[in-house]
């Protein structure tokens, strides 16, 4: 599916698409035939023609964005370089990428983030798991869930993308739709054993964090398995009933698998509410006050649920955040009492 389109020139159209959590470029001969690819790697944004070029802001996994021009040809010229000063002597972690079988075999595509410098045994391993959940964590340069910023601090990033992420297939990316705790789960599993087995990761040093679905999917984690020392959950659903109350509702019983007033079996199979005697593992829950996507009633309820069952968990909440933490302020908070 096209993201961008921009012409050439007047008769040949260049689309962006997602593909396989890079960006694919491609030219598209309006008689007919087959997109031809241009480019593919990193991610572009903002696609502009002119002069019979393209323009875009182009990054990486190790680059934040820069402007470049592409040619008919795919040549990419990178023509800022706005970030650099900012950069200047800070070590960035190597990125890799692995794939591996995942639920059911399918091929599922991970990407790494490693700490910088030489490798030094076994890294204690963060996953970072997307929202969405129909989107995907790419070869991009992530202004909140950045993975270098843990890398930095000396962690493995492990970006699963999983069932129902987009960019790997049609039929990939429905496989979810009423079963949003099965699939994903086993890839997150799958993918962690792979870290483990590789000698990559230290089973016992090991963290699963994520927002909006991916809050979701992390506290559905927490229901399952004790296997991860702690628990982040950024502006997660806890409970697909009361998640009705969000601001887009339409189609919410495809993506849950049910309703409360109909097949509520089908609505509680995937609920970490109704499986919350799973919580073990120490939960760190944020929310923003103002988030209508998840509303922060979610965020009270798997708190309040691990503190009723005397599972340690702490909760942070930002009164001025929606479902993002934008500000500034909010995001430098390095201690929580």
């Amino acid at each position: 599916q096209p993201t961008a389109v921009r012409f050439l020139d007047a008769r040949t159209p260049a689309v962006t698409a997602d593909v396989e959590a890079r960006t694919g470029l491609y030219t598209i001969a309006l008689r007919g035939g087959r997109p031809r690819e241009v480019l593919r790697g990193g991610a572009l944004a903002g696609l502009r023609a002119a002069g019979g070029a393209l323009f875009a802001a182009r990054a990486g996994l190790r680059q934040p964005p820069e402007a470049v021009r592409i040619d008919a040809g795919g040549r990419v010229r990178t023509l800022t370089a706005f970030t650099a000063p900012a950069l200047k002597g800070i070590a960035l972690g190597r990125a890799q990428e692995i794939v591996f079988a995942g639920a059911g075999g399918d091929r599922v595509q991970m990407h790494l983030v490693h700490p910088p410098g030489p490798r030094r045994g076994k890294r204690p391993l963060v996953h970072l798991i997307h929202g969405g959940p129909h989107g995907a964590f790419g070869d991009d340069w992530h202004w909140r869930w950045n993975p270098q910023v843990f890398a930095g601090a000396g962690y493995l990033a492990a970006l699963v993308n999983f069932h129902g992420s987009s960019g790997f297939g049609h039929d990939f990316t429905r496989s979810i739709l009423g079963r949003w705790g099965e699939m994903p789960y086993e890839d997150v599993m799958r993918a962690t054993d792979v870290l483990v087995d590789r000698g990559l990761a230290d089973p016992k040093r090991m963290a699963a964090t994520g927002g909006s679905y991916g809050g979701y999917l992390a506290t559905w984690i927490a229901t399952q398995t004790d296997r991860f020392a702690c628990i982040v959950n950024h502006a997660g659903v806890s409970d697909l009933q009361t998640q009705c109350a969000m601001d887009i509702p339409q189609g919410w019983h495809i993506s849950a698998g049910g309703v409360p007033w109909a097949d509520r079996e089908g609505l509680d199979r995937f609920n970490p509410m109704r499986h919350a005697d799973g919580f073990r593992s120490p939960m760190l829950v944020l929310h923003g006050a103002k988030d209508y996507r998840v509303p922060y009633a979610q965020a009270l309820q798997v708190y309040n649920a691990y503190r009723a069952r005397g599972r340690p968990a702490r909760l942070v909440l930002y009164p001025d955040e929606n479902h993002w933490i934008l500000n500034r302020r909010n995001r430098l908070v390095v201690d929580i009492g």
